[in-house]
């Protein structure tokens, strides 16, 4: 009995010092995250008309009056990640750390499997958006800037297209024309103020359309696939 005693002490013993050890290192990493303090590293960047965020790409547009790019580091004295090239007039963004992009115009917006993209002011005369899987969010949050006294977005025609699973809302613009080409299984919620949308809905895509949303005009062409909602808010 006194073994078996001794044994089951040993053992409950072990498994207290274990857990204690556990608590303390995990406490101690914790607490070095918590101290290491985010910066944004930027630099001003010649024109360019296109962004292309690539697989992973962690992305916020905003227009502002200059081309400049800011990547979220560590405020440890190192040099940012290098995650963005241009290229002839086409700005690519690689996975890693986030991505801060100003830009005086733009024309052409790519995302091939994005982590996350969000353009949080964007006007112009025309607008296409090129979407191969990833997420992007027109018009919400926030950005490091004390620009934004009005944050809609006005855009005279915007085309989109949408594959591979992609997931696009849009809120908190104002759309002339919209042209929408929905496939691949992907997502658009549609939260704005639209004149005339002429969309194609095919191969198990999904199109959310709040009802004070439903524009002047609508043209829709659809498969039996194709799941359409119209709600109330």
């Amino acid at each position: 009995m006194k073994k078996s005693y001794i044994a089951l002490i040993a053992a409950v013993g072990f498994i207290v010092a274990a857990t204690l050890v556990f608590y303390i290192l995990n406490t101690t990493w914790y607490n070095s995250e918590e101290e290491k303090v985010q910066v944004l590293h930027s630099e001003q960047v010649e024109e360019f008309s296109t962004v292309v965020a690539l697989e992973g790409a962690d992305v916020h547009i905003e227009q502002a009056p200059a081309y400049t790019v800011a990547v979220e580091k560590i405020d440890d004295g190192s040099e940012p990640e290098k995650v963005f090239w241009l290229r002839n007039d086409t700005l690519y963004v690689d996975k890693g750390a986030r991505v801060y992009i100003n830009c005086v115009a733009l024309e052409n917006i790519v995302s091939e499997k994005s982590y996350w993209m969000g353009v949080h002011r964007l006007s112009a005369s025309r607008l296409n958006i090129s979407m191969n899987g990833g997420k992007l969010y027109y018009s919400v949050g926030e950005m490091p800037s004390d620009s934004l006294a009005d944050r809609t977005s006005v855009v005279d025609t915007l085309n989109v297209r949408l594959s591979g699973q992609a997931f696009f809302s849009l809120k908190r613009a104002r759309i002339g024309m919209m042209n929408l080409r929905n496939a691949g299984n992907s997502n658009a919620e549609l939260h704005a103020e639209i004149g005339k949308l002429d969309a194609m809905v095919v191969e198990q895509s999904k199109l959310w359309l709040p009802r004070q949303s439903t524009p002047n005009e609508l043209k829709l062409q659809k498969d039996s696939s194709v799941r359409l909602e119209i709600f109330n808010n």
